[in-house]
């Protein structure tokens, strides 16, 4: 029951005097009976419900990201994911760190920003400066967007490749770089380092029996190296025009190059490789996909048709052209045929996905389903080139060119069918659309519809910059903007949230049950399934729409959720 000091931070102390955030780790050093198992933890409660004295606070200091001072970012990179992630950060931090955790996050998303290409100078800004300012020590100065190489003495005898990206933090002026003891200094001023020793510019040391001197922070040097063939591993070879870039399994699979000349040094002895310390033939050599490691044998899907052999060093993929899927689940979470997730919650009719050439149009109507503002499927409308239309109404009859039939429905074209749980639509043209009469939708065409899409599902060409392309053409940057411009229905509001509110801080009665609900997701029933598909945004959206589905469909948008991520 806690302990009863007016304090709430405290109340989850357990009798070896620490405090704990889980409530089950927490109940259970209360057993009694030392016999008991213990229960398994569920999801963690969110820092905000936990410490609910914090939210206020967080959601004042969190707000600056949708506000002025980051307007101009908006229409490049929108605040919501940050400002969740500031509300989470702020409310766990404790007292301490609470304004370090607040900046950091709010750094976060003026860096995106500025990747996108969108500064701001944001902590000198008066709503943000008071605690987000940054001490300029030694003659620095302060850049939202610096370079990313070539800052300190240090880095001038390291091999760096600049990027496109930039990085926010104190840099030094033009010409200058920053020593060990703080100070913006000449680089020809720099001290050089070698075997953990610190050497004053200009100096002059012996390596392997050459003269190195100190210059511009790194050392250069003159004459032969000495003869340390014993320094070499096993199977590898002194020689020296040893190459500056070995060849190596993992440089020959990702086609690396580092510009280092040829000097003394060991090698592999010619048609090796080396792999770790050793030096091995090609067909010894393991596969590299997506900078992970995979021995010969083993098999990666590579898209949703598409799956690679390691063989030898070398991936044996098939090719096969892949369909598209694009799926519209719960309250208003959309991922379109290139992959792109967004959620969207109007409540209005809207072109799903259409033809260019006029094939097809699938046409949905979302409805509220929740006090917070959440939308869910209520009507799904398809339109042939053969003038046929299927309107299917939660609840209600399935109906084509406005007369009800009864299932299975064969025409010449296509068909339509109850199987599961679900409603099919196939046509022999390429498409199919399954609708489970509620919250979930899927399209999937084939391949010969690549790029001659549109509507709320994106363009199906393979780019997801460019997914949020409006009716008019132009590609938006904010899901609304997108959204709206693919009404059918005039006389309905657009939507634009400025600010959007999470439905469990509308419904803060609901989340502790939607997050102990939706831990299932996390736990070992769905351990399978992880390491094939991420859990984290099935996850939330779990949580999302357990709390804003209160309007008499708490368990079917509960086990809605849980189904999209099994059937993923």
């Amino acid at each position: 029951c806690g302990t009863y000091d007016h304090n709430q931070n405290n109340d989850f102390m357990t009798p070896a005097g620490d405090i704990e955030t889980s409530i089950v780790a927490f109940a259970n050093k209360f057993a009694v009976d030392p016999e008991c198992v213990e229960t398994e933890s569920p999801l963690p409660l969110s820092p905000c419900s936990l410490n609910s004295h914090m939210e206020s606070f967080a959601a004042e200091k969190c707000g600056v990201m949708n506000g002025d001072a980051f307007r101009p970012c908006h229409g490049s990179v929108s605040p919501d994911m940050y400002y969740e992630m500031c509300l989470y950060d702020v409310c766990g931090c404790d007292a301490a760190s609470t304004l370090d955790c607040l900046c950091e996050v709010i750094a976060g998303y003026a860096t995106d920003s500025a990747n996108e290409g969108v500064y701001v100078d944001w902590r000198d800004h008066p709503s943000i400066s008071e605690y987000c300012s940054v001490q300029r020590d030694g003659g620095q100065v302060y850049q939202q967007c610096g370079p990313t190489c070539g800052q300190t003495c240090r880095d001038l005898s390291l091999t760096c490749i600049e990027t496109e990206d930039c990085v926010e933090g104190c840099n030094c002026p033009d010409n200058t770089v920053l020593d060990d003891g703080g100070n913006c200094i000449s680089p020809i001023n720099c001290p050089c380092h070698y075997q953990d020793q610190s050497y004053p510019a200009g100096s002059l040391i012996e390596q392997m029996c050459q003269d190195c001197y100190c210059i511009n922070g790194s050392f250069h040097c003159e004459g032969e190296k000495c003869n340390v063939t014993d320094m070499c591993a096993e199977n590898q070879l002194y020689d020296q025009l040893a190459p500056g870039c070995p060849l190596t399994c993992e440089s020959v699979a990702h086609g690396f190059s580092c510009g280092v000349e040829a000097g003394p040094g060991c090698m592999c002895p010619e048609g090796y490789l080396l792999d770790g310390d050793l030096c091995v033939l090609p067909s010894e050599c393991p596969c590299y996909h997506g900078d992970k490691r995979y021995e010969h044998g083993d098999i990666v899907l590579i898209d949703t048709c598409n799956e690679c052999y390691c063989n030898g060093s070398n991936w044996e993929c098939t090719d096969d052209d892949c369909p598209g899927l694009c799926s519209a689940v719960g309250e208003g979470h959309y991922t379109t045929f290139d992959g792109k997730k967004y959620t969207f919650t109007g409540d209005c009719r809207y072109t799903l996905a259409q033809d260019m050439n006029g094939t097809f149009s699938i046409e949905v109507e979302n409805i509220q389903c929740g006090s917070s503002g959440v939308t869910c499927t209520r009507a799904i409308e398809l339109i042939f080139d053969d003038d046929s239309t299927i309107f299917l109404v939660r609840g209600g009859e399935v109906t084509v060119n406005g007369v009800p039939v009864s299932l299975p429905k064969y025409y010449s074209a296509w068909s339509i069918e109850r199987s599961g749980f679900f409603y099919v639509i196939f046509a022999n043209f390429g498409l199919e659309v399954l609708w489970d009469g509620g919250t979930r939708i899927y399209v999937s065409v084939t391949p010969v519809f690549e790029g001659r899409l549109s509507g709320l599902c994106g363009n199906f060409d393979g780019d997801q910059e460019n997914d949020f392309t409006a009716r008019n053409g132009a590609v938006e940057h904010s899901s609304d903007n997108f959204a709206n411009s693919w009404k059918v229905s005039s006389g309905c509001p657009e939507l634009h949230k400025e600010d959007p509110v999470h439905p469990c801080r509308v419904n803060s009665h609901r989340e502790a049950w939607a997050q102990r609900r939706c831990s299932i997701i996390n736990s070992r029933t769905f351990q399978p399934c992880h390491s094939v598909v991420d859990p984290e945004t099935y996850l939330s959206n779990c949580i999302y729409d357990s709390c804003g589905c209160d309007l008499g469909g708490d368990c079917e948008c509960l086990c809605t959720a849980i189904a999209v991520y099994a059937m993923e």
